[in-house]
């Protein structure tokens, strides 16, 4: 070979070199934080995971609501190598088989265990996921606003990370991940058993009764946590459960007229010797005529009479003994123009009335002419059971309650007397099991629609508490438009009596 070939040879090969070198330097030294960058942007990806939603726990500590595992599959259709096998597994999936520009699909079904198990196929990739699930279907309405109240308490805290994957998204080194935070478990105050009794009971009185709606709250009167609740509606589809306990207001009707006397008590307005001087004739006030819901009259009745009669006359006079100036003054501090505070979200607040003229403070008298939910009218009626103090109402047990004097135990233990004895002599006595003691009332509301009362529509409810002396449990039942009959003497009282007969031994 001529030697000036020779030394071209050797000139390229040193100028090959040094390009070599120069080019490994500027990728490896001078280009180092960029391709590294792009490296690590290829392999190593965020991610993002989500901790479990605490629990919900009934008194007993048993599940509420809770977490249940499930897997999801993804679908590499270029990994896979029988397609075929796909249609017997999934018949649902020609679309994706047939569609060549179709890659992945991720299925919306929820698999179990075993299936993940025996299908782990090479394009199948699988991830696992949580649902939540009510294991004894109580309660639901309360379960949502529960979570929904809770929300910060019982949501999982987010983490982010990196994790190193491969092209199909696959994680490739498990132990760069970081465990999320879990929410925190809430415990609340229903009873399971007695849940479970509340909710069957309900339902049959829908039924029986013929009714729109029925609604029930069971109460501990002294710290005030809610042992049950629930209420249903007939819908065309069938019964469905609701949260009208602490979202409907309603005209409580005669239910409110203890506490109408309580008040006339506590104010010494009127004493245990009262009798009705105007009981013998309807009572007028102005053009206005109030009568008895059965048109009858009970002459010189006295407090005992009025509550057993629930006689409306003899309390139109009682609460102008008490005169508007008292009456409202209680009606504030019972704080039933407010919410009740209860733990649930959707709480109606009631439309706080500014003009009452003697008519209105008349029917007030025997709960006409105002409105309140379920919660808000058994806050008010506990005071009587627990001696005077107002708690308010609640579902977790980490809720502490102060409870707020507005009634002398003198003045309670006279209503509790008065009570016993209208449920002795009047006529829910039939309702009663023997050896059973309650102190309650029964209520009749008529229904204002378009701001005129309906001659046809009634509230129907029944409250009290039971044993009398130390109770065990405050409860309301409403039912809303029976058609079986409209007084709730006999569509809500049975209801109540039958459910505290069963639930007294289980408090």
């Amino acid at each position: 070979m001529p030697p000036l070939r020779i030394k071209s040879v050797k000139v390229t090969i040193v100028v090959c070199f040094f390009a070599i070198i120069f080019r490994m330097f500027y990728w490896q030294i001078i280009k180092f934080d960029a391709i590294n960058l792009q490296a690590t942007n290829q392999l190593i990806k965020p991610s993002i995971k989500t901790g479990q939603k605490g629990n919900i726990y009934f008194q007993d500590n048993s599940l509420l609501a809770g977490n249940e595992l499930y897997y999801q599959l993804s679908l590499y259709k270029p990994e896979i190598k029988d397609l075929e096998s796909l249609k017997t597994k999934f018949p649902n999936l020609d679309s994706f088989i047939n569609n060549p520009k179709q890659k992945w699909i991720t299925l919306k079904d929820h698999f179990d265990y075993n299936f993940y198990l025996n299908n782990q196929e090479k394009g199948f990739i699988w991830e696992t996921k949580f649902t939540r699930f009510y294991p004894n279907q109580l309660a639901i309405p309360i379960i949502n606003g529960l979570e929904n109240y809770y929300q910060n308490f019982l949501a999982g805290k987010t983490k982010y990370t990196w994790e190193k994957k491969d092209a199909l998204n696959r994680s490739l080194i498990t132990n760069l991940q970081s465990k999320a935070n879990s929410g925190q478990d809430l415990k609340v105050t229903l009873n399971k058993t007695i849940q479970s009794i509340l909710e069957k009971s309900l339902k049959t009185g829908l039924t029986k009764y013929q009714a729109d709606a029925v609604s029930a709250i069971i109460l501990n009167p002294s710290n005030g946590e809610i042992i049950a609740m629930a209420s249903f509606e007939a819908t065309p589809s069938g019964i469905t459960a609701t949260n009208r306990e602490h979202s409907y207001l309603f005209e409580p009707g005669s239910v409110f007229k203890p506490i109408t006397i309580a008040i006339g008590l506590e104010s010494k307005a009127i004493d245990l010797n009262y009798q009705c001087t105007q009981c013998s004739q309807p009572y007028q006030i102005g053009d206005n005529q109030i009568s008895n819901w059965d048109n009858t009259f009970h002459p010189h009745a006295n407090l005992k009479d009025t509550i057993k009669y629930s006689d409306n006359i003899s309390m139109s006079e009682i609460i102008k003994l008490i005169g508007k100036d008292n009456f409202l003054q209680y009606f504030d501090k019972l704080e039933i123009n407010q919410k009740s505070g209860i733990d649930l979200p959707g709480e109606s607040r009631p439309i706080e009335k500014k003009y009452w003229s003697p008519i209105d403070l008349a029917t007030a008298s025997f709960g006409q002419g105002f409105a309140l939910t379920q919660i808000q009218l058994i806050r008010t009626f506990n005071t009587l059971a627990n001696n005077g103090y107002l708690v308010t109402p609640h579902l977790s047990t980490q809720i502490k309650t102060n409870n707020l004097p507005i009634f002398s135990s003198k003045t309670t233990e006279s209503l509790k007397e008065i009570l016993k004895y209208g449920v002795e002599e009047g006529a829910v006595a039939q309702f009663k099991s023997k050896n059973f003691e309650a102190c309650g009332k029964s209520g009749t509301a008529q229904v204002a629609l378009g701001g005129n009362y309906t001659n046809n529509q009634t509230m129907a409810s029944y409250i009290g508490f039971f044993p009398c002396n130390q109770p065990k449990a405050t409860m309301v039942v409403t039912v809303d438009n029976p058609k079986s009959s409209p007084w709730g003497s006999s569509t809500a009282a049975p209801i109540w009596f039958d459910l505290a007969s069963i639930i007294s031994n289980l408090i």
